[in-house]
């Protein structure tokens, strides 16, 4: 299973809607070729994390690459991992709401711009995104509760 995270800037205007019709588009199109993972939107640039077969995420990053709407910054490719880490998500849009539950964009940014800024060995950088992906697949499935009505929403 290869996996990759790439932070992107923004090159055009995209209100929430635009990143949500992208987010759908990725997703039909992941489950299709056999891609999960997610994307998140904040402060004019995207973080995506991919993950699938070499090949098939090779040529999703190539696309990506030529997309107009955003100027790649930094890929890391990942060490090939035994399993994925969200199986369930074609591709999930992290959302505002997600994000005052997790925080991930913030540490993503800093980390994925210090690892490429700097002469890390592999297994530090796996370690240190695979910490952030972890804790955000762990938390993103957990349910969440209405307070007032202990309810899951």
């Amino acid at each position: 299973m290869h996996a990759l995270i790439y932070l992107s800037n923004i090159s055009q205007p995209l209100d929430q809607d635009d990143v949500i019709e992208i987010a759908t588009k990725a997703s039909i199109k992941n489950k299709r070729i056999g891609v999960t993972g997610f994307l998140s939107s904040r402060d004019a640039q995207f973080i995506q994390y991919l993950e699938g077969e070499s090949e098939t995420v090779m040529e999703l990053i190539k696309t990506i690459e030529n997309d107009p709407r955003h100027d790649l910054q930094h890929t890391i490719h990942l060490r090939d991992q035994p399993f994925r880490h969200f199986a369930n998500w074609s591709m999930r849009l992290i959302t505002s709401d997600d994000e005052s539950r997790i925080y991930p964009d913030d540490t993503l940014i800093s980390v994925i711009q210090d690892i490429a800024s700097s002469d890390y060995e592999p297994e530090i950088i796996d370690a240190q995104i695979y910490t952030i992906i972890n804790r955000i697949s762990r938390i993103l499935y957990m349910p969440r509760y209405d307070s007032g009505n202990q309810k899951i929403i």
